[in-house]
């Protein structure tokens, strides 16, 4: 797996926070704060499928919502993290079927699958064979642990600098989750016209992300790894009212391909961090990310600092200007 950076997604607060007399004189002086703003959850409250909100973002008046999650398959509500051992044993499984078909007398297999080990013997006396059954065992390898990773909902990431992990398929996740929250989305994108203006919809969005932004916070790690180590899938991030950044841009996803199915979306990875980019036109010094050349709008969920539509931290944005990303449409990618 790919190593998650402590705090994901959380700007440096460094030199940020001031002593409170300090702050006081400067506010009778000035008028206002110069403070970094936080999204705040007041209140969480989940009876069978209702569950109640109440939020507040920086000064403003505390938010309070209802939403009801329709009825969801319960594959939705875990994610096991990836382990070797149990991949090691579905792709034996495949090896030992080809090796079930071999005649003694021309070739023997030995397959031997522990703990994150799998290794494998070929025992004949012709080179040819020996050529052909090594490669079709590396043909059921591969297809076999492509097989398990989809099954699972997993995939491997390659990033810039060449190093690959396998991480949750954050892309098909936020599809399926996708029609299962129409609360969330007739919240935050109320049907008032069959027009919304580009400002407008920014406005929806800004709401949104500091909705998820109020979300506490976790790192989501067990000692196991067999309960979703790293990742919660967006229903999973709702019922338990926490996540870390990729759990939190997938629920983001998943909502807005429900209140925006036109509106395209993609998943942005630097090293340790996941967050969104929009096509969506930037204003001022809103940043963005390049995906087929053209500039898209950034969104980091992560939390609890407020980062509205194109903001994210210093650390993210030297990343992003580096051109140090990698990037995951969530539409399906065969449909492109």
């Amino acid at each position: 797996m790919l190593k998650k950076r402590k705090n994901c997604g959380f700007p440096k607060l460094r030199n940020q926070i001031k002593p409170v007399r300090t702050a006081l004189i400067v506010a009778l002086i000035l008028g206002s704060l110069s403070t970094p703003s936080y999204a705040k959850q007041l209140l969480f409250q989940r009876t069978g499928e209702q569950l109640n909100y109440v939020w507040q973002t920086g000064q403003n008046k505390p938010q309070q919502a209802t939403f009801s999650l329709q009825q969801y398959p319960r594959d939705l509500s875990f994610f096991t993290a990836f382990r070797p051992h149990a991949a090691n044993a579905f792709i034996a499984q495949g090896m030992l079927e080809l090796a079930k078909t071999q005649d003694p007398k021309k070739a023997i297999i030995d397959i031997k699958a522990y703990g994150s080990r799998l290794s494998w013997k070929i025992r004949t006396r012709s080179k040819a064979e020996q050529v052909s059954l090594s490669q079709q065992l590396n043909t059921i390898y591969k297809k076999r642990y492509e097989q398990y990773l989809a099954d699972h909902r997993m995939r491997i990431i390659k990033m810039p600098s060449g190093a690959s992990g396998i991480i949750p398929d954050h892309p098909q996740l936020a599809r399926e989750s996708a029609k299962y929250l129409g609360a969330f989305a007739e919240h935050f994108f109320p049907k008032t016209s069959d027009n919304t203006s580009a400002a407008d919809l920014k406005k929806q969005l800004d709401a949104l992300l500091a909705f998820i932004q109020s979300i506490p916070y976790n790192t989501l790690q067990t000692k196991d790894q067999y309960r979703g180590a790293g990742f919660m899938t967006p229903i999973q991030v709702l019922r338990n009212n926490m996540g870390d950044c990729d759990s939190k841009a997938t629920l983001l996803a998943a909502i807005l391909l429900k209140a925006q199915p036109s509106l395209k979306t993609a998943f942005v990875y630097i090293p340790g961090h996941a967050f969104l980019a929009v096509q969506l036109p930037a204003q001022g010094d809103e940043e963005t990310v390049k995906i087929k050349q053209q500039p898209w709008l950034v969104m980091d969920p992560t939390g609890p600092a407020i980062m509205p539509v194109g903001k994210v931290s210093e650390d993210t944005l030297r990343y992003i200007k580096s051109n140090y990303v990698k990037t995951l449409p969530v539409e399906d990618e065969s449909e492109q």
